[in-house]
């Protein structure tokens, strides 16, 4: 008996119930349920939430009872999904990252009069390559070649303040993704710390290999920063690092660097106009034998359920072509064989306040009118009834902030409010490894199965509350 079923047991008696008695109360069968507390068969999410409702639980036992139930349905894919979900929650942490650093430091170590010197702290470490940098952005054509860890923050935020700041700069990055099976969720990691960079524009070069790292000359000192006058090697935990000025070494790894990225891949950022959107979409969707859409949104998501008369009236007066531009948005939902869609519970009322989704959010679209939000609300219902894959998380148990996007095949997704960008009407296409999306594909079948998704019958009961809330307002 796993540990689920024993602290579920202690659960039903602690609040006073019986298997049977909990069954008569949850409306389902007693053999089913006996089955799956002790173990013999699976539990699903909807019976295991309804018998959430009914226990007598404190704070502490009840997300005990939660983490318990998620390793229990996702066995050895536990971790791979509590780290993925974790990544997603500190996006926001690492979108903090700043372009307005400040390189113009004293320069407290005189690097140049020695041939080697060696630094140990974080602090002092970061504080040297802001020196290192600041010196070489002085030179009439500077350079700059990372090899890093993207999930180091201090050092991302660096590279993307100089990136912003001096574009005139030679700046080139290399990330090092694993092949092993076993480094799937650190590779993951990588990718959302990389995020903020990407939705910049700034694309690092990358490569997959075993050793999970870009130089062979050190396997202590596995990162490093190039200028013309320094090299720096750093080691992996960040702690110790190598100043050298020997223009000999700065060359070899220089030359290493270069021949590295040629033979690297490199991310691929493009901005697109919402009208530009459907061909983008197209060209995804025509690649692929069954094609399906993965969306995560920060808030609501209404562009699939709209019809051809929603579309006109929402970029009728606004959108040029908008007649071809809805032509081609509705086959490529018509060539879709089925999309997964997960939007925060608490955006239904803004959608029903505003007319507008997070897709639809821009310079170019009107609002629907009260009559039509109602329709796309019972559209969303009917269809959520019917099986389809539509989910509620509610914001405290699992969001991320500011992040909307669409993976639309194995290399191509497409972020839908770039707060980088200050054209809101303008979306971003990035071109991925294919193995990175394919992990979060994977994320999104497994949390679609998780107590943090709402179930059918809470999703139903949620939009109908919205439906009466738009019709207290129409009339």
């Amino acid at each position: 008996m796993s540990e689920f079923s024993v602290f579920l047991k202690e659960a039903i008696e602690t609040s006073g119930y019986s298997i049977y008695s909990l069954a008569k109360e949850i409306n389902y069968d007693r053999a089913t349920l006996t089955n799956q507390i002790n173990g013999k068969r699976i539990m699903n999410k909807d019976v295991f939430l309804k018998i959430l409702n009914f226990l007598n639980l404190t704070e502490t036992d009840k997300s005990k009872l939660i983490g318990l139930f998620h390793k229990d349905i996702f066995y050895s894919d536990f971790e791979t999904f509590s780290i993925i979900k974790a990544s997603f929650e500190n996006y926001s942490k690492a979108s903090y990252l700043s372009p307005d650093i400040n390189f113009s430091v004293p320069l407290n170590n005189d690097f140049k009069n020695h041939k080697t010197a060696n630094i140990s702290g974080k602090a002092s470490i970061l504080c040297s390559i802001k020196e290192i940098i600041n010196c070489e952005l002085k030179n009439e054509q500077p350079f700059i070649y990372f090899n890093f860890d993207p999930r180091n923050k201090e050092l991302t935020s660096i590279i993307q303040s100089v990136y912003i700041n001096n574009r005139n700069a030679d700046i080139k990055s290399i990330v090092s993704f694993s092949t092993n099976k076993s480094d799937k969720t650190e590779n993951f990691s990588k990718f959302i710390s990389m995020l903020p960079l990407l939705l910049h524009g700034y694309c690092p070069y990358y490569f997959f290999s075993e050793s999970n790292t870009l130089s062979e000359i050190s396997i202590l000192f596995p990162f490093y920063l190039i200028t013309s006058e320094q090299l720096v090697l750093i080691s992996s935990d960040f702690i110790k690092a190598i100043v050298i000025s020997d223009k000999g070494v700065i060359n070899t790894f220089k030359a290493e660097f270069i021949v590295k990225s040629d033979k690297c891949r490199q991310f691929r950022y493009e901005s697109v106009k919402f009208y530009g959107i459907p061909d983008v979409f197209s060209a995804c969707i025509d690649t692929q034998e069954k094609p399906q859409i993965y969306g995560f949104n920060e808030k609501f998501c209404a562009l699939p359920f709209l019809t051809k008369e929603h579309l006109y009236h929402m970029f009728y007066e606004k959108l040029n072509n908008h007649a071809e531009v809805i032509e081609k948005l509705l086959n490529c939902y018509k060539k879709t064989s089925g999309f997964i869609s997960f939007v925060p519970v608490e955006s239904i009322k803004e959608f029903v306040e505003t007319g507008k989704d997070e897709h639809t959010n821009n310079e170019y679209s009107s609002p629907l009118t009260m009559k039509q939000r109602i329709e796309v609300l019972q559209t969303i219902k009917q269809f959520i009834i019917n099986g389809g894959e539509y989910y509620f998380v509610r914001k405290s148990d699992f969001f991320c902030d500011e992040l909307t996007f669409d993976i639309m095949s194995d290399s191509k997704v497409i972020f839908f409010n770039n707060d980088n960008i200050s054209d809101k009407s303008s979306m971003s296409v990035l071109t991925l490894p294919n193995g990175l999306l394919n992990e979060l594909k994977h994320f999104f079948r497994s949390l679609k199965r998780s107590c943090y998704v709402l179930s059918k019958e809470d999703a139903v009961s949620e939009i109908d509350k919205s439906i009466n809330y738009a019709e207290g307002l129409l009339y």
